[in-house]
């Protein structure tokens, strides 16, 4: 896909807002076609300012998501990496380094910790290469799933009670409902992102198309040479 920076867009945009006031202001402006009536590009108009608009929405709740996710997962105080380790020293201390569980416990916490969380592109508008997508969304899926695992050995555990309430069974079964409800929420979250940005490209190409059939309706009705003409040639779109 073709990705227009946001200034490229804001400019055409103003640009286009400049032609339609230009033309309220015309003589006689009175084009064959119903799409270039003043009242439909004052439409088109308001119909991309607002596809922009939802956009911005969009993204911005996105990189709200994003953080609170990592923070979940690996930045905050009680994220699942940082779980991981005093699960492991909790069990050390209650069955000893060499106990079998407690083996297990260190290389899923090893496994959960290593798992490589693919950053996606910094600009949204290549989030629609699903590949890429798909393989952000994986590492964090497998994340969880590893950490779910640790939570089913601890609760295996005959006699075995945590007094960190952290990493109490209960409260990590909770903790991993949050990173699975992060973690479809993102991905609903990026979907309407990319819903909403090829909304506004849609619009945008069909304000392209518009721009042309003006210029040539324009160039019939007052002349190449009228000044009606050259404004909107000098707007460079």
């Amino acid at each position: 896909m073709f990705v227009q920076s946001k200034s490229f867009f804001s400019t055409r945009v103003t640009k286009f807002e400049t032609a339609l006031k230009f033309i309220q202001n015309w003589t006689n402006f009175q084009p064959s076609l119903p799409e270039l009536s003043v009242e439909k590009l004052n439409i088109m108009v308001q119909s991309i300012v607002a596809a922009k608009k939802e956009e911005e929405n969009q993204l911005a709740a996105c990189e709200t998501a994003f953080a609170g996710r990592q923070l979940l997962f690996i930045k905050g105080n009680n994220s699942i990496d940082k779980l991981g380790i005093i699960i492991q020293k909790e069990l050390t201390a209650h069955s000893g380094k060499n106990n079998n569980v407690t083996k297990s416990v260190a290389t899923l916490v090893k496994k959960m910790r290593r798992i490589d969380l693919l950053k996606l592109p910094k600009d949204p508008g290549h989030w629609d290469e699903q590949e890429t997508v798909k393989l952000s969304q994986q590492g964090y899926q497998n994340k969880v799933q590893v950490f779910e695992e640790i939570i089913n050995v601890i609760a295996s555990i005959d006699g075995y009670a945590s007094g960190n309430p952290d990493t109490v069974t209960k409260n990590l079964g909770y903790k991993l409902k949050q990173l699975q409800d992060a973690n479809y929420k993102i991905a609903n979250l990026i979907q309407l992102l990319i819903m909403a940005r090829n909304k506004k490209d849609h619009i945008h190409a069909e304000m392209f198309e518009r721009i042309s059939k003006l210029k040539s309706e324009t160039e019939k009705m007052y002349g190449d040479r009228s000044p009606e003409f050259i404004s909107l040639l000098s707007l460079g779109l």
